[in-house]
């Protein structure tokens, strides 16, 4: 009777184990992809940036750092050509601008009529 409760006993133990590691395992290969995919991203956005492809080598050795995987990140995001907006520009209709004094003079012409049509 003993045997048979220290054997069933065992064998939970056993099925608890297979599922811990199951789930580490998971959890594991599902880590490993998202680093993979963001190694891919850096070397297609290095390669972007600078026209030169990134090594094995200094994929692995990417791999194995993520301080230096976030700092390779950062500095892509900085030269990697998206500049963003600081503003808007000064005047909003730089086209309409009149070219000499004959154009100044029509324009303004035309403004008073408009003016006073309305």
């Amino acid at each position: 009777m003993r045997d048979a409760l220290l054997l069933k006993a065992a064998d939970v133990l056993e099925k608890a184990a297979a599922y811990i590691d199951s789930v580490e395992s998971e959890k594991t290969a599902a880590e490993a992809a998202v680093k993979e995919a963001a190694l891919k991203s850096i070397a297609t956005r290095y390669a972007e940036v600078t026209g030169e492809s990134l090594d094995d080598t200094e994929l692995s050795k990417l791999a194995s750092d993520t301080g230096a995987l976030d700092t390779v990140r950062k500095m892509l995001d900085k030269t990697s050509g998206a500049v963003e907006s600081l503003g808007r520009p000064g005047r909003e209709n730089l086209d309409s601008r009149p070219v000499g004094k004959e154009q100044a003079r029509k324009q303004a012409f035309d403004r008073f009529g408009s003016f006073l049509q309305t």
